[in-house]
């Protein structure tokens, strides 16, 4: 169930190291080690500057305050250690680094689509794995419904599969998996020997503004066994429920394979800055966390609500939200490339960026993702910007009133 990458680590690699560097010895004498090319000459100068501390015991206290937080939010079904968690730059390179562990150069992951493309990259750049859109309909994703359009897509498939990657909650679409989907996609995965990675960095930006909405629940609550899956993995960050992108911190849980644990360590080693290391266990453990997390999700709601005010306005069909930063909206009422085509160059006319649903493997057009969690004033001149263009569009298609 390994790629021959992470076998060759865990079987030449992690092995051949430890007897390099840890090879028992019989001796009482304290041991001298002069295998590492270390420059002792200035520690204690440098010792007065920088203290050891902030490259050693941050990370180990990060790892700690991490695992409490995450214990406390996910309840997963068997709590997680701090020796589960491995710190990474990003969710991204978590993902590429899980990649790079399940599959061979050439083997493929399923994704529904629509999904956040960046996803392309993380799982292609560096273990050559491929990302295998599955094409369901939107009113089915969230649906049992959905196994079906795995299993088509995993019969069609020309090269082997190795995995899934779910994004819960979901980017574009904004909303959570409902607890008997999840279960069943881990079926799906056990019944075809498949691995299952779930991407939460959304975990914790689900709002309440649908009344009935599925709630966030951690792929982690599901594992139901005493050992934990070796063949469930999940990435959480802190960069989208606390809107903080810059502390590139992420941890891929990965409770039930230590192979997978140990290779995604060597890999990720020294990838994440002392100094976020450092804030991240002042940050979970602040008297106001819960506070912070409240508020995000209040102005989250907020933010959505003035969104989606404009799209009911103008008649505009979307996709309603419940969870995460942006919405996916059909934006134009014919659906068609050229009306695409022309909303895009006026976008460009007015200076605001937003991506067709294309970039997305989605396969219908007019369809673009909106992200709303921009400052209120930003907003604001985006959705002046937006309706410009429009009416730009409605002015230019053919058989419009300024056409006729």
């Amino acid at each position: 169930m390994l790629s021959q990458r992470c076998l060759i680590t865990k079987d030449v690699v992690i092995p051949r190291l430890l007897a390099q560097f840890h090879a028992e010895s019989q001796s009482t004498l304290q041991p001298i080690d002069l295998t590492q090319a270390e420059n002792h000459l200035l520690r204690d100068e440098v010792l007065e500057i920088v203290h050891r501390e902030l490259a050693n015991s941050f990370l180990s206290k990060a790892r700690q305050s991490l695992a409490g937080f995450l214990n406390a939010e996910f309840v997963p079904a068997r709590p997680l250690e701090p020796s589960h968690l491995v710190l990474t730059s990003g969710a991204s390179e978590a993902i590429s680094i899980l990649a790079h562990h399940l599959c061979n150069a050439g083997d493929g992951v399923l994704l529904a689509a629509p999904y956040w493309s960046g996803l392309d990259l993380a799982l292609e750049t560096r273990s050559q794995a491929r990302a295998v859109p599955v094409d369901i309909p939107l009113q089915d994703i969230f649906s049992l419904q959905s196994i079906q359009y795995y299993e088509q897509a995993l019969a069609a498939s020309s090269i082997p599969i190795r995995a899934i990657l779910v994004t819960n909650p979901h980017n574009p679409l904004g909303q959570c998996y409902p607890e008997p989907v999840l279960e069943a996609l881990l079926q799906f995965c056990a019944h075809h020997g498949l691995h299952y990675i779930s991407d939460e960095v959304y975990a914790l930006c689900s709002f309440d503004h649908i009344q009935g909405a599925e709630p966030f629940r951690s792929i982690t609550a599901l594992t139901k066994a005493k050992n934990p899956c070796p063949t469930t993995h999940a990435v959480y960050s802190l960069s989208k429920d606390f809107g903080c992108s810059g502390l590139r911190l992420v941890c891929p849980l990965l409770a039930g394979n230590p192979d997978i644990v140990m290779g995604s360590a060597l890999i990720a080693n020294a990838s994440v800055s002392s100094l976020t290391t450092a804030v991240v266990p002042k940050l979970l453990t602040h008297w106001k966390l819960h506070g912070y997390i409240n508020e995000n999700r209040r102005r989250l709601d907020k933010a959505y609500r003035s969104v989606q005010q404009f799209l009911e306005a103008r008649g505009l069909d979307h996709v309603p939200v419940s969870a995460g930063l942006c919405v996916f909206a059909r934006l134009g009422s014919r659906g068609t490339v050229q009306e695409e085509t022309i909303l895009l160059q006026e976008l460009a006319k007015v200076n605001l960026k937003l991506i067709p649903g294309s970039f997305y493997h989605f396969c219908q057009t007019g369809w673009f993702r909106i992200v709303f969690s921009a400052p209120s004033w930003e907003m604001e001149v985006a959705l002046g910007r937006l309706r410009i263009a429009l009416d730009s569009v409605e002015e230019k298609l053919p058989g419009s009133a300024e056409q006729l």
